[in-house]
């Protein structure tokens, strides 16, 4: 009895750690190495790969995750029930069935206009939504969203980075650059980076023309066969008619779009050729060879579906069928800001172990779903994981929950009080070295990060230098081949034509019989009525003589007055007949 009590005396009851519940959105069926990305790192705090972040690691973490693809109206649904949480508890959504507390911090939700919902509607009940993707502008006013994190730096900062950009490579090219055409789908996120460039100091000694494309997503059949191509080919042949004929662009396309039919289109017009410079977005980076490939391999079966619709031409097949694998030729040369997401530890041996020492069953410990299927190769090198930026910006938006809620409990936090705005500003003032690099917040909750320039060739992406979003500089480590093929920056605009041609193609192009160009730097128009251009390349048009008429436009000739009529004056639309007691028996009389 004795020996007994001294045992329970002497025994301390086993402590229960404190379990942080998250949540988690985003695209998860299109990017299952995502998800499991999230996943990842909960099975690195355990394993001590993120002991050098992690101050106190005496907690558990719980993580919910639910596919909303990038659907703002899915997010509106399902957002609740996470943020409020389910059961027979006061504050919760009412459920006889189901018993899940609220969670504490949301992960997500992908793209920006799903990110946005999920933050307006956590803001309210001081639930800090940190993302490793959105990065629309609009998520920084903290007026709006003041529980809002990310760890990819925001489009501001790729605004201004490409403005920097342009502005450095724009004073190296012959007569520097003076104008350039933002083409940007109408949603959110292309709006963002459309706007922060036109808008930095970098770039106001520029004229900067906006032009808007529809938003046509290409996500089934249905949707290629309704594509409204004609729509965006108008955009692009109203654009191919500036003059002086535009090359510098700024290409930005919301990730669920369709870069392709644009990329034709503005290709089709003599936009995009060996003398223009494309800048463009991660976004555009990321996904437009994949893209590219898909239409390849999809148009014969999206060419049966548009058959009698809007879009049966776009994806014709057939000896006249565009050639869309001559797209990667197009984009050789293009430019691009790509957020830095390979930091040292990412290259690390460290990190190389502990991914390639992942499993199955490592994983499901963190708690990863019995049904999500993995693929064991994904583990044998950094390959699968190394394939795209994303992976690595997941697993540093968990990462950097875990750093805040460490620091937390490591200055002597209560369970209850790592949540609301101590666990929103303990996050914001986390600071640590992540798979992207350094990881350090603004005020507003933003990453201050770098981006890579990155010269698209082929299918090969080369990084040629850096811009560093802190101290708003570029620099570059190797020369850009442009699409000509070599590293001279072109000019902005061809040479002017002379006076009496225009611009086509490549070309100074003499105006036709019956059109003539005035100026140098013109294009060729119809002479007006009363007026003609026998010869080409004429810089002027000649009046009707006396006894002739022209009386429509862009004539090669003048027309004599037949036998009856006459014209008086030069420069005559038409010959008048003759007054009453009068003839005219000749062809060509004057009066």
């Amino acid at each position: 009895m004795w020996s007994l009590l001294l045992l329970l005396a002497c025994t301390e009851p086993a402590l229960s750690l404190p379990v942080i519940e998250m949540g988690a959105c985003g695209m998860f069926n299109e990017f299952p190495l995502g998800e499991i990305s999230h996943y990842a790192a909960f099975v690195a705090l355990d394993a001590g790969f993120l002991d050098p972040m992690v101050k106190n690691k005496e907690f558990s973490a719980n993580m919910r995750m639910v596919n909303t693809g990038c659907d703002p109206a899915v997010v509106s649904k399902v957002a609740l029930p996470m943020l409020l949480g389910q059961g027979d508890v006061i504050g919760r959504i009412k459920s006889d069935t189901v018993d899940v507390p609220p969670v504490r911090v949301m992960l997500g939700c992908a793209c920006s206009g799903s990110s946005t919902v999920m933050s307006q509607l956590a803001a309210p009940l001081e639930v800090t939504v940190v993302s490793g993707s959105a990065t629309s502008p609009s998520l920084s006013n903290k007026a709006q969203h003041p529980f809002f994190a990310r760890v990819i730096p925001s489009d501001s900062k790729q605004g201004a980075g490409l403005a920097a950009l342009v502005k450095n490579l724009g004073e190296s090219a012959p007569d520097g650059w003076s104008r350039i055409v933002l083409l940007y789908t109408e949603e959110l996120y292309s709006e963002g980076i459309a706007n922060a460039f036109a808008m930095d100091p970098s770039v106001s000694n520029m004229t900067i023309l906006k032009e808007p494309l529809p938003w046509l997503p290409v996500r089934s059949s249905q949707e290629a066969a309704d594509y409204d191509y004609a729509r965006i080919l108008a955009i692009a042949k109203r654009i191919a008619a500036y003059r002086p004929l535009p090359r510098i662009f700024g290409l930005f396309v919301d990730p669920r779009d369709i870069a392709a039919p644009l990329v034709r289109a503005f290709h089709e017009v003599g936009l995009f050729n060996e003398h223009s410079v494309v800048f463009t977005s991660e976004a555009v980076v990321e996904g437009i060879r994949r893209e590219f490939d898909r239409v390849v391999n999809e148009r014969a079966n999206w060419h049966l579906a548009s058959i009698g619709k809007p879009a049966e031409a776009l994806w014709a097949n057939g000896s006249d069928a565009y050639d869309w694998a001559g797209l990667h030729g197009v984009i050789d040369g293009w430019l691009a800001l790509v957020p830095n997401w390979q930091g040292a530890r990412s290259e690390s041996i460290d990190f190389h172990n502990f991914w390639t020492g992942l499993t199955r069953e490592k994983l499901l410990a963190a708690g990863m779903p019995a049904s999500l299927q993995i693929e064991t190769t994904w583990f044998k090198d950094l390959e699968a994981f190394a394939s795209s930026m994303w992976h690595s910006f997941f697993f540093d938006s968990v990462t950097a929950v875990l750093v805040g809620v460490g620091d937390l409990f490591a200055a002597g936090a209560s369970p209850e009080e790592v949540r609301g705005s101590k666990l929103r500003d303990a996050i914001f003032q986390a600071r640590f070295e992540g798979l992207t690099g350094n990881i350090v917040f603004d005020g507003n909750g933003d990453r201050l990060g770098s981006y890579k320039i990155v010269n698209l060739r082929g299918r090969d992406d080369v990084d040629v230098g850096i811009y560093d979003a802190g101290l708003g500089q570029v620099s570059f480590v190797r020369c850009p081949i442009f699409p000509s093929g070599d590293e001279q920056v072109p000019g902005d605009r061809p040479r002017p034509c002379p006076a009496g041609t225009e611009f086509y193609g490549q070309l100074c192009q003499a105006c036709q019989y019956g059109h003539f160009a005035p100026l140098s730097d013109s294009v060729c128009v119809p002479c007006t009525k009363g007026s003609y251009a026998a010869e080409l390349g004429a810089s002027v048009c000649s009046s009707s003589p006396l006894g002739s008429a022209v009386e429509d436009a862009g004539q090669a000739s003048a027309t004599l007055c037949e036998p009856g009529f006459s014209s008086p004056d030069l420069g005559a639309e038409h010959c008048d007949p003759c007054r009453a007691g009068f003839f005219a028996a000749a062809w060509g009389t004057s009066e």
